[in-house]
């Protein structure tokens, strides 16, 4: 590696980044929120990644002795991974702007803003200073009878250890195909086990600290909710109760509402006209018996309901107004209907669209339903289709960013379906570990879905910074399960689940499908097959059309 003073820089870089973050969103006078602790701890997960990547290249690169040439040779080597997961994570986390949550979206945009920032400064600041602390040492010149490049790859062969030599075989091996096969389906059975399970409701618990007394509280409240919960439906214009068509159509309406499995029936809706009915037909009844209005059929009307609300103290869920000639008409009122087993949101979601169907089947009366919390119930509608349009949008993005970096159409198309492989694989194990389909959850598996590009772009480069890379994003989040908080929590063990298994996909599932694909004219490719750990022959005498295809061949495949 570079010495100390190149390591303290790139663990340095991402919270510059972080700092020129901040800078910006107090420029845009944006709100600084807690979640802004997830931004560092990211932002650093990012940063350090990239530096890995570079810092790898740079120790392999040490037998070019001009620094210059060795930094140019660097920035072609490692650009294009580095380019490829840092624009897909600025997508991502772009794309998780849109979400309707204020807090998530504003998490979402300070992130891609700081990836960004990261990103340049990689290549404008941490590669200056890696040449500049680089020793200038002489080293031992390449025989001059073989092209350098022929050496390179001499070189890195050179340096490959044992046991990755026999985990190659392992992978071009009939075992290691099967081991895979087996691997997936059982993986993919969990994941869908998962999937099929996973509820869309939202907890009002989890949107307070867990150490918080309201969060305690919610537990009563859905007792309640098991045995009293109102439907509040106001009427914006009232059926007129002396036209019998008019007023039998509203009772019919009523009527389909309290016909719901969830409401108690007609005996506990709170409809103040049915009680009005009564007393109007009584007062009519009266001035009869006294002889003060003749006698006929009764047709109910609004000509007492003044003196009727005057009784009650015009209750504010009666609204009346004064037409032109000052005489009181309604104008709109509410009633509501009693329901049961609200307790789950996912139950009241969908007994509400219950309702507002029914309410749209009479557009005459102009009704709707008021709930306080409809912005969360009317995402839990749509959580389901929200989710799948999501990934699919984001999956598309990053499909279409790796095709401008990756040539063969083979390796877009792996990496295509790595990525849905990891993000189906996400949402089902976040099942197993308690996440319910909520607004918290499509943001955090789009974000998840940005870091699943660098388990695909990476490979081609080395395998022993992705692993650095994974081990340090676990150790970024890791202080974040300490906080008492469910949307940190969950932002969190998202990382965890797409860092094990984007490093399974990465590191086995993806290098299978890339000995699957047909390898044209790749004399050591087919040497590898038959058992490069067992190294029982020598590369054929052609070494520099033999070993060039095996080292371009997964850069072709990923990056380069």
């Amino acid at each position: 590696m570079c010495c100390a003073s190149g390591r303290f820089c790139f663990c340095a870089l991402p919270v510059f980044g972080q700092y020129c973050c901040i800078w910006n969103a107090d420029l845009a006078r944006l709100p600084h929120l807690h979640h802004h602790v997830c931004d560092t701890l990211l932002d650093c997960r990012v940063g350090v990644d990239d530096a890995f990547i570079m810092l790898q290249s740079w120790d392999q690169h040490k037998h070019i002795r001009d620094l210059k040439q060795r930094l140019c040779v660097v920035m072609v080597h490692v650009g294009p991974s580095i380019t490829i997961t840092s624009l897909t994570n600025t997508v991502a986390f772009g794309i998780g702007y849109a979400t309707p949550t204020p807090q998530m979206s504003l998490f979402c945009l300070c992130t891609s803003i700081a990836v960004l920032f990261d990103y340049f400064l990689t290549f404008t600041l941490l590669a200056p200073i890696v040449l500049l602390v680089s020793p200038k040492h002489k080293l031992p010149a390449l025989p001059p009878t073989e092209e350098p490049s022929v050496a390179e790859h001499k070189l890195v062969l050179k340096n490959i250890s044992p046991s990755i030599h026999k985990y190659s075989a392992f992978l071009h091996s009939k075992k290691g195909r099967v081991a895979a096969f087996v691997l997936s389906v059982t993986l993919y059975i969990i994941a869908t086990i998962g999937v099929a399970n996973m509820k869309s409701t939202f907890e009002p618990s989890k949107a307070f600290p867990s150490d918080s007394p309201l969060a305690s509280s919610m537990d009563g409240i859905r007792e309640v909710f098991n045995e009293f919960f109102p439907i509040n439906v106001f009427v914006n214009r009232p059926p007129n109760i002396s036209d019998v068509s008019d007023y039998a159509n509203f009772n019919r309406m009523v009527g389909t509402l309290e016909q719901i499995p969830e409401s108690y029936g007609q005996n506990r809706t709170i409809l103040w006209l049915r009680a009005f009915e009564a007393f109007d037909q009584k007062t009519s009844q009266l001035w009869e018996f006294i002889g003060m209005q003749a006698p006929k059929n009764y047709t109910p009307s609004y000509e007492n309901l003044d003196f009727f609300l005057q009784q009650l103290n015009y209750p504010p869920t009666i609204k009346m107004e004064a037409d032109e000639n000052g005489v009181k008409r309604l104008k709109a009122f509410q009633f509501t209907i009693i329901a049961k087993d609200m307790s789950e949101w996912s139950n009241r979601a969908i007994v509400e669209q219950k309702c507002r169907e029914i309410l749209e089947r009479f557009p005459e009366f102009n009704a709707s339903i008021y709930d306080g919390d409809s912005a969360v119930l009317n995402l839990l509608l749509t959580v389901k289709i929200d989710l799948i349009g999501s990934i699919t949008v984001t999956v598309i993005c990053m499909t279409i960013i790796c095709s401008f970096f990756i040539p063969n159409q083979i390796g877009v198309a792996i990496i295509a379906f790595t990525i849905s492989s990891i993000c189906y694989t996400l949402v089902g194990i976040m099942s197993w570990w308690g996440a319910d389909l909520d607004p918290v959850t499509i943001v955090d598996v789009l974000l998840a879905t940005g870091f699943s590009v660098d388990y695909t772009a990476h490979f081609a480069r080395d395998v022993c910074p992705m692993l650095q890379a994974g081990t340090s994003t676990v150790l970024c989040m890791l202080p974040l399960i300490f906080v008492p908080t469910y949307a940190i929590v969950a932002f969190a063990k998202t990382v965890f689940v797409v860092v094990a298994v984007g490093l399974l996909h990465g590191l086995f599932f993806m290098p299978v499908l890339l000995c699957l694909t047909p390898q044209k004219d790749n004399q050591l490719f087919k040497y590898c097959e038959n058992g490069i750990g067992r190294r029982k022959k020598a590369p054929p005498a052609n070494t520099q059309a033999s070993i060039e295809p095996l080292i371009t061949m997964p850069s072709v495949v990923t990056s380069e």
